[in-house]
């Protein structure tokens, strides 16, 4: 328990305080040629290197020679001295080796050297330009197992870094392998996967560095394991693909470890690792996916790329979308973590599927359908289907055509059309003269709609099938040559349109509602927008095409009344059509009612 220092015993004890410091800088004085030349007691050097580097943490808003400056109560002389010994002090022949400087950390201990030798650079960051190999190494080694209140690496240290990458490898690798050998952190790694500047030392010794990891690691381990994978990968060393199978063949490594190792593999060669990366998902839980996500969507830099085909990365989005769901704010504590893996599974799903909507080829379309319509993945259903939209309009001007000037002229001459849009525009202009035929015609041709008894009055609507037969037959009629209409076409997904319209490989599907039909006001946005218009066959359009018969049973709507007219009905549909579809799927109403003055026969 701290003892309370009252007023007479706090005044002894800054008189003793300012005893103490009035002696230490009388002893200064007493040795000041001495430290000026980095050669006095390595136990002085490292008292004022203390207050140099602020390594109480006692005065951090002060620059290190204001903080040496009070130390020595003022004295801007001794000040001087003691910044210039550190600046010599490198030049010492006592100075520990490299072996000895890692050896003192080995048993918690430090030389008095490390904090003046660290002090001297920082006042000089020109100095590792004189200093040989060894000399740099010692430096490197003091920086790595000293703990220093300073944000970001000194100058010296980066000069090192971009100018000196042999020595520098060389610590990093005998530090690194001490501290995994101890089962100690790797602090000292903290920015080798992220900083460029460590791309020619990585390429030096970051293969050597995976060697130093055994086969069953404990955290630390696996912490520091990780960031040397990251740092390999980012910086394509060369012979990290050889080494890494040869690691994942092991059959003794622990879970974390084969995880880590296999998501490696994954980034470097992903047709072969992706049946691996699976098998092994299926065989366990939560912590080798954990495992995976994070090398794969590190928290301490970017993603690296991952060059997968088609195959792969649906794969990939099954298999962890089947193990996670999107994240959402539901609390704190406990589930921070869980949450966060989270986090970085939504950005790789999201990453991946944006990958496939960039691909505009039938076999990532089908791939990014089949994937939004799993029921497996439904909490990413509305990622997937907004990337499957964005595919459907890369798609639609991927393959879309200008036409020549013959095209254009044949179009509108009842002659072939020229590209998805004009044959989407031709089957949407032959359904509306249809419709008018059909209301306006001399020939009764919408009782062909309708069940009728012997004596032809009428019994009710026929069946959807009929109705679709009707309408196909006569639409034929209408369409140029080269032109095929079908019925009932099975598309990606295993669903299917009532009719499908063919020409030149492109594809307009038709969908046919009655208007009493209960999945009327869903047919467009969950039929024609996500399933019809979106199939790879369809380059993004479709036509929807409600009969009406008027009888008042249509279903209530989403707002409003029901529609009273076939053209308030149109209306009220188009209204509907909302994002990616709007101006790729056609509403057409027609008219088959028995009212508004037509007689029944007797």
């Amino acid at each position: 328990m701290a003892r309370l220092i009252v007023p007479r015993e706090e005044n002894e004890y800054r008189q003793e305080q300012r005893r103490e410091q009035e002696e230490f800088v009388i002893y200064v004085r007493k040795h000041v040629t001495e430290l000026q030349n980095g050669r006095c007691p390595p136990g002085l050097l490292h008292r004022i290197a203390v207050a140099y580097h602020d390594f109480s943490h006692n005065q951090g808003d002060a620059t290190p020679r204001q903080r040496v400056l009070k130390l020595l109560r003022g004295h801007h002389d001794l000040t001087d001295a003691a910044i210039e010994g550190f600046r010599r002090v490198v030049g010492r022949e006592d100075l520990p080796t490299l072996r000895e400087v890692i050896r003192l950390n080995e048993r918690k201990l430090r030389s008095h050297f490390a904090l003046p030798i660290l002090a001297g650079l920082d006042a000089d960051p020109d100095l590792p330009k004189s200093l040989r190999p060894a000399e740099i190494a010692r430096a490197a080694a003091s920086y790595y197992l000293t703990p220093l209140n300073v944000p970001g690496h000194p100058a010296w240290y980066r000069w090192a870094l971009e100018n000196e990458p042999g020595p520098i490898a060389e610590v990093l690798l005998k530090v690194t392998r001490s501290r995994v050998r101890r089962r100690r952190d790797c602090l000292h790694l903290w920015d080798f996967a992220r900083n460029a500047s460590y791309r020619d030392v990585a390429r030096l010794v970051a293969v050597p560095m995976l060697r130093a990891f055994p086969t069953r690691c404990t955290e630390p381990q696996i912490s520091a394991l990780r960031t040397v994978l990251l740092a390999t990968l980012r910086w394509r060393v060369d012979g990290l693909e050889g080494f890494v199978d040869q690691r994942a063949a092991k059959r003794d490594l622990d879970v974390s470890q084969r995880a880590l190792w296999l998501a490696a593999g994954l980034l470097l060669a992903p047709v072969r690792y992706v049946p691996e990366v699976s098998a092994f998902l299926e065989e366990g839980g939560e912590a080798r996916s954990r495992e995976i996500v994070r090398l794969l969507a590190p928290a301490e830099t970017d993603r690296l790329p991952m060059p997968c085909g088609t195959t792969e990365l649906a794969t990939m989005i099954r298999l962890l979308g089947s193990r996670y769901s999107p994240w959402t704010p539901e609390g704190f504590g406990m589930a921070v973590y869980v949450e966060e893996d989270r986090t970085k599974v939504e950005g790789l799903i999201s990453s991946w599927a944006t990958t496939l909507a960039a691909r505009t080829n039938r076999e990532a379309s089908e791939a990014l359908h089949s994937l939004a319509d799993d029921p497996a993945l439904e909490p990413w259903h509305f990622i997937l289907g907004g990337k499957r939209d964005e595919q459907v309009l890369a798609r639609h001007d991927a393959t879309f055509a200008v036409p020549d000037l013959d095209s254009v002229r044949k179009t509108p001459a009842n002659e072939a059309p020229g590209n998805p849009a004009d044959l989407a525009a031709l089957v949407a202009d032959r359904l509306e003269r249809l419709g008018r035929d059909i209301r306006h015609g001399g020939t009764d041709d919408w009782r062909q709609y309708w069940r009728e008894d012997e004596r032809g009055r009428l019994l009710g609507p026929r069946r959807e099938e009929s109705c679709r037969d009707a309408l196909l037959s006569d639409l034929r009629r209408l369409l140029p040559g080269g032109v095929d209409a079908q019925r009932e076409a099975v598309y990606t997904g295993g669903n299917r349109s009532d009719i499908r319209v063919l020409f030149g490989g492109h594809a307009i599907p038709v969908e046919i509602r009655r208007d009493y039909d209960r999945r009327l006001w869903r047919a467009v946005g969950d039929q024609l927008g996500p399933r019809y218009a979106t199939a790879a066959e369809f380059s993004g359009f479709g036509i929807l095409v409600v009969l009406w018969f008027g009888r008042g049973d249509m279903p209530v709507p989403p707002s409003g009344r029901r529609p009273k007219t076939a053209g308030e009905l149109g209306a009220r549909l188009e209204e509907g059509l909302t994002g990616p579809h709007r101006h790729r799927i056609s509403v057409i109403v027609i008219d088959v009612s028995a009212t508004g003055g037509l007689r029944e026969p007797d």
